[in-house]
């Protein structure tokens, strides 16, 4: 299913129950993917991998990954050694 076959869809639907379970259905797999993304990118870096991050102020933080969780990556910070639990998105190779 791509956007233009969802459009299509919804186009053609004249009830509101049908639009409410399309758009149940469209929500998950777009859930599912996302999930399936993030975990992808946190078993790429793999453990011992450098990354950097920006934190919450913006500021550029560079680590090493600790752990890879489901849904997060432990990296800890070079500079003062703080553990963070970064989401994978979030994270690029350091150079």
């Amino acid at each position: 299913m791509n956007v233009n076959g969802i459009c299509q869809d919804i186009l053609k639907m004249d009830s509101l129950a049908d639009l409410a379970v399309l758009s149940k259905q469209v929500n998950a797999a777009i859930k599912m993917r996302y999930a399936e993304l993030q975990r992808h990118k946190a078993f790429s870096l793999g453990v011992g991998a450098r990354v950097e991050f920006s934190d919450k102020l913006g500021n550029k933080v560079t680590g090493v990954v600790l752990k890879i969780n489901p849904k997060t990556v432990m990296v800890k910070a070079d500079r003062t050694a703080t553990t963070w639990r970064v989401t994978p998105s979030l994270l690029r190779q350091a150079a």
